[in-house]
């Protein structure tokens, strides 16, 4: 009897293929890792508005931008007539959205039927957006750094966020420094976004551990030497940009994050 010839080539393939099988198993079944504060690429580049120079502030598809090219949406937050957070600046909502009401004498219903009016003139509408949504949609892809102007907005935001677990993946902006120190009691990271006449020092006491600084400040380097984390605002350019982290910023704020980290550069 002819004993049967063993294919070594043949098997090594299978066993290769198997392998390529059980990688892409996993990949799609293991959970999906979420973005947090502390793996943040530097310099990150939070977009205002979600990029309100180039889209429809605050809207869904703002958003869906913002975290398909790695930008952090910087969303403004206000609470309507229901208490329910949406993403609008209270101050222009009315006029912006062209509701029959102040927002905060507006019902959700009548806020999520409006439309984002786009930054110029025949540019593409947006769609309003609560703050749940946005978390539902996008809160395990990005970092949100929403702007949050009192307290009892601030609960309402931090409730939701709670309810998300994603603590470590929002960033509370304000420039109230109450504001931000109710955050950090919360267990939320805070961004300054005030006069630097506060100063470092009494921010860092205050359990807040960023602030926003003019790019140009003169007193630049002074932050950078300090306990507060350093964002710039005004930032021209990649370059600038750049140049600025090599001496110790962590991230800009702009309303058109192209011009500071183009598209193909990913910032989180």
């Amino acid at each position: 009897m002819s004993r049967r010839s063993f294919n070594a080539p043949l098997l090594a393939g299978a066993i290769a293929v198997v392998a390529v099988i059980a990688v892409v198993a996993w990949s799609l079944l293991a959970p999906k890792q979420r973005l947090t504060v502390d793996s943040l690429q530097h310099p990150a580049v939070a977009a205002l508005g979600a990029g309100s120079d180039v889209y429809p502030a605050n809207s869904k598809e703002a958003i869906g931008e913002n975290v398909k090219f790695g930008y952090l949406p910087a969303v403004d937050t206000a609470l309507d007539a229901d208490g329910t957070v949406v993403l609008a600046d209270a101050r222009t909502a009315q006029r912006a959205l062209g509701l029959a009401k102040p927002l905060d004498q507006t019902s959700t219903a009548d806020f999520q039927r409006a439309s984002v009016p786009g930054p110029k003139d025949g540019s593409g509408s947006g769609t309003p957006m609560t703050w749940e949504a946005a978390l539902d949609e996008y809160g395990d892809d990005t970092v949100f750094v929403p702007q949050v102007d009192d307290a009892r907005t601030l609960d309402a935001v931090a409730g939701a966020v709670e309810g998300h677990g994603a603590k470590d993946s929002v960033i509370i902006r304000s420039a109230e420094v109450s504001v931000l120190k109710a955050a950090a009691n919360k267990g939320l990271a805070g961004l300054y976004t005030g006069p630097a006449a506060v100063g470092a020092q009494r921010l860092h006491a205050e359990g807040i551990t960023m602030a926003a600084v003019a790019h140009d400040a003169k007193d630049l380097d002074a932050w950078l030497h300090s306990d507060v984390s350093v964002w710039v605002t005004g930032a021209g350019s990649k370059d600038e940009l750049s140049g600025l982290a090599d001496r110790g910023v962590v991230g800009a704020l702009t309303a058109n994050p192209y011009a500071v980290a183009p598209a193909a550069v990913q910032t989180g």
